[in-house]
Formats: structure tokens, C-alpha cells, sequence
């Protein structure tokens, strides 16, 4: 759970930090696009598994099209990809973490 809230602020920043600096028109809707991306799959992955890899999907691209945008200035270069790094580290935690709802069911619901 705590990820997933990790994931809704890193997402908020996101946004944020796009009217923050300068950024070209194509990056700042790119930013506002994957922060807004971000935010809806992290609440969606308190509840659904499969939003996890979603995340995973826009932490890439968020990565890759930061890299590939001409005229980025180093510090909204830097920044993206700092927060693509964060994303993807914290969107895909493995099977070690338990999901939300397998949480709150009871042990003895499942044997039967």
C-alpha cells in the first residue's frame, strides 16, 4: 500500500513539476499525460494487480521519450528521468508485497 501511495505522489509531482520549469509543448503534455497516467493506475492497482504493469508501461515510455524529446533542457531531462526510474522501481514490487484485497480477506475464506 505504501508504493501505491508513493506512486500517486510521484505521479502529482509529475504534473506539477510540468508548469514548474520550462519544458517544450511536447514535453510538458507528455508530463502531464504520464503523471495523469500514473495516478489512475496507482489508485487502480490498490485494487487490481494488472494496473502494476501498466505502470511499469508508462514508467518506460515516460523513460525512453524523455531521452528522445530534441531541445530538453538537462534539468527537465534529469528530472523525467529520475521520476521514470522511481516509477518503475516502485511500480512492479514483485510477489512479495500482498495485493490490497487479498489483505483484507479472511484466512479461512479460502478453505472451504
Amino acid at each position: 500500500m505504501l508504493l501505491r501511495c508513493l506512486n500517486v505522489a510521484v505521479g502529482t509531482w509529475l504534473i506539477v513539476s510540468a508548469f514548474a520549469w520550462g519544458h517544450s509543448p511536447a514535453q510538458m503534455a507528455n508530463a502531464i499525460v504520464c503523471g495523469a497516467l500514473f495516478v489512475l493506475l496507482a489508485v487502480l492497482g490498490f485494487f487490481r494487480r494488472q494496473a502494476w504493469y501498466a505502470e511499469g508501461g508508462v514508467a518506460l515510455w515516460l523513460f525512453f521519450s524523455s531521452l528522445l524529446t530534441l531541445n530538453l533542457r538537462e534539468l527537465t531531462l534529469a528530472h523525467n528521468v529520475v521520476c521514470a526510474a522511481i516509477m518503475l522501481a516502485t511500480a512492479l514490487p514483485g510477489e512479495r508485497t500482498q495485493h490490497f484485497t487479498e489483505r483484507s480477506r479472511p484466512a479461512s475464506a479460502g478453505a472451504a
